[in-house]
Parts: structure tokens; sequence; C-alpha cells
């Protein structure tokens, strides 16, 4: 037997309309919690003198997490293994880690840049 056959076993025998609606329960509940989290970024950058770019900056790293919880969640819900995803995740993402360390450092870099609101969109640095 085939992993893809022994994969697709497991979730035709977990797949019922009760695990149709939950799913699609977590679904709209991923998005309702985005739509919030966007709701009270605006609240907060009214409030602070919060960066634009910050703002989504933190909607899409906030974006991302709901999405992969969600993910996992329903790979859960259809009787589907986490623990070799997340060993297999963890491999690759060592590897991909060491390779792309300056990328990595740039990336931070622009966050201390971004919070530090010395620098404005549309400024040019040399």
């Amino acid at each position: 037997m085939s992993y893809v056959s022994y994969m697709l076993g497991l979730v035709e025998h977990h797949i019922t309309i009760n695990s149709i609606i939950y799913i699609l329960l977590i679904i709209f509940g991923g998005m309702i919690i985005i739509k919030l989290s966007d709701f009270f970024l605006s609240k907060i950058e009214e409030l602070i003198e919060f960066d634009v770019t910050a703002h989504y900056l933190l909607k899409d790293i906030l974006k991302c997490v709901v999405f992969i919880i969600t993910f996992a969640w329903i790979l859960n819900l259809l009787g589907i293994s986490m623990e070799s995803i997340v060993i297999s995740l963890g491999v690759a993402g060592i590897a991909i880690g060491i390779a792309s360390q300056d990328i990595v450092s740039n990336f931070i870099s622009g966050i201390f840049v971004i919070g530090d609101n010395k620098v404005r969109i549309g400024e040019v640095i040399s």
C-alpha cells in the first residue's frame, strides 16, 4: 500500500457531515479572528501613532499564524497526524534558515527600521 492510498484511506474514514460542518466553522472562525484583529489594529493605530507599514506587517503575520493554526486543526480533525509534518518542516526550516541568513537579517533590520519611526514611506535612504 502506498503512502498516498494510505492517506486517502484515512481521510475517507473521517469525512462525515459533522466533520464538514466543523471544518466550515473552523474556517469561518479563522476569518472572523482576522477581521477582528484588523479592526483592533486599526483602533490601536488611532490611539498610538502607529506606522501604516507596521500595521500591514502585523496584519500579515497574524493572517499567517491564523492560517497555519486553522490548517493544522483541520488536518487533525481529518485524522492526519501532524507529528511527521512538523518534523519534516523542522528539518526543512533548518536547511532554509542556513541558506537564507542574509535575507533573514535584512528582514529583521527592516522591522527595526519600521519600529524606529524615523523613516517614512516615500523617503529615500542612501
